[in-house]
């Protein structure tokens, strides 16, 4: 009877060659922007073809700064139902937050997304 050790036999392990998908990468224009409070401005944006997420989804919203680009991630506030994009963030003095509230209708910024598993 012919023994096998175990400990010692070589095997070739499968190796995956597929990476995790990376969110995509888009340029969305602002469609409306609006103080909801004297320190909240919220966003509304346009939504990609084929944008899909899931409720407690984020993005990273990629904004110009004054020495390029200046990115954050957002929680997505609107409904995955709706046909836009919409986010909120409170005042403060970073770049990023003065970049927001400067937002007007008609700018294009860029999202990548959508992250995040929560539920």
């Amino acid at each position: 009877m012919q023994s096998i050790d175990l400990l010692t036999t070589t095997m070739n392990p499968i190796v995956s060659t597929t990476q995790p998908m990376q969110p995509e990468r888009y340029a969305v224009t602002v469609l409306e922007a609006w103080d909801e409070t004297p320190s909240t401005r919220a966003i509304r944006l346009s939504k990609p073809a084929g944008f899909d997420f899931r409720v407690s989804q984020a993005v990273r919203l990629i904004l110009n700064g004054q020495a390029g680009e200046i990115y954050h991630p957002f929680s997505i506030a609107s409904s995955p139902t709706r046909p836009y994009l919409e986010f909120a963030a409170r005042r403060s003095d970073s770049e990023y937050k003065m970049a927001f509230f400067s937002l007007t209708q008609g700018d294009t910024v860029h999202i990548v997304g959508p992250r995040g598993n929560f539920f």
